[in-house]
């Protein structure tokens, strides 16, 4: 029931309302109770959303099972078994998958080698600039230069 019609019945009731129009929301406040009175229980209706998930992962995780099995096992035996389309497409997908893994792994491996070569310049750098400031002064190198 809605706090709308609540409000309603008490507005109905202090103003000294007809008696038939109490009736008919005290009917609906019945019902109302009725239906979350017959309702099962939060606990209950937490454990059966609870067991659906379960069997769903349980359903997810056979197929998976499945499909990666065979991907693996035809990779060994090809001329094991005939596929099916679907599960040709979940092969290429895997195969797809596991390409684009390594050229992930390959990209973040450049951009490492990218950085620590730009460090690498960076202190050269310092040090060739160090070294032509000081020769453009005039001065000698602080240490010498080897023969």
């Amino acid at each position: 029931m809605s706090i709308a019609k609540v409000k309603l019945g008490l507005f109905l009731l202090s103003s000294g309302a007809h008696p038939r129009w109490l009736m008919i929301i005290v009917d609906e406040q019945k019902k109302a109770l009725k239906t979350l009175l017959s309702a099962p229980s939060a606990e209950k209706e937490r454990a059966a959303l609870k067991q659906e998930l379960i069997n769903s992962a349980k359903k997810r995780m056979k197929l998976a099972k499945e499909y990666t099995v065979r991907f693996f096992y035809l990779n060994y035996n090809p001329r094991a078994c005939q596929l099916t389309k679907k599960q040709d497409l979940v092969h290429a997908i895997i195969a797809e998958q596991q390409e684009c893994t390594v050229v992930a792994i390959k990209y973040i491996q450049i951009g490492a080698n990218r950085l620590a070569l730009q460090e690498l310049c960076n202190r050269k750098d310092e040090k060739y600039e160090s070294a032509l400031s000081e020769y453009q002064k005039g001065k000698a190198p602080s240490q010498p230069w080897p023969n």
